[in-house]
């Protein structure tokens, strides 16, 4: 056949080195959120995504996510452009708890969410 010359088959080194790489990935387990300890983060007074994560018992993802929908708390961007890394002040962060903190599962909402979905609503 013209045009075939074996150019497209991977060679021995070339499968031994895709074998490695496929052993390795195995090997290593799933990446998780480092941990905090509770006491690192009680004098800081701001706390990085991740700390205000662990402080507020949420994935640091979540928190993330909660920033982009913009229901977070309030967070101070340091930097300019959209990779600017995001802290927390504590004490924002325990008012944000206050905010949400329910006596009764009959509360579903803050006032300020209930105001934002009636708006939402039309009323």
């Amino acid at each position: 056949m013209a045009g075939t010359s074996g150019r497209n088959k991977p060679t021995e080194k070339t499968k031994e080195v895709i074998a490695r790489r496929n052993r390795r990935a195995r090997k290593q387990p799933p990446r998780a959120a480092p941990a905090i300890s509770p006491a690192a983060t009680e004098q800081k007074e701001f706390l990085s995504t991740n700390e205000a994560a662990a402080f507020l018992g949420l994935a640091p993802m979540t928190l993330r996510h909660k920033r982009w929908r913009g229901d977070s708390p309030p967070f101070c961007r340091l930097g300019d452009g959209p990779m600017a890394r995001c802290y927390y002040r504590r004490s924002l962060l325990e008012a944000y708890l206050a905010a949400h903190t329910f006596t009764s599962n009959a509360q579903t909402t803050t006032p300020e969410a209930a105001a934002v979905a009636a708006r939402a609503r039309g009323r």
